[in-house]
């Protein structure tokens, strides 16, 4: 069974949830964060230089490329 990915693990968001806010026009992760609230607690999930030790596996900014 698929298990759908979570990008932001603190406040556990998914994978379709960030992307729809995508779809619906977020073009930034301020958008992003503001539509989902995803990446506002720890930020690890926002980009790899706010995940040190790559603890995940989605960032936000691959995202938005």
């Amino acid at each position: 069974m698929y298990e759908e990915p979570e990008v932001c693990v603190c406040l556990k968001i998914k994978l379709t949830e960030i992307l729809e806010a995508i779809k619906n026009g977020a073009k930034d992760i301020e958008t992003i964060q503001n539509l989902t609230k995803a990446g506002t607690v720890c930020s690890m999930c926002v980009s790899r230089e706010n995940d040190p030790y790559y603890e995940r596996s989605i960032h936000l900014t691959e995202l938005l490329k």
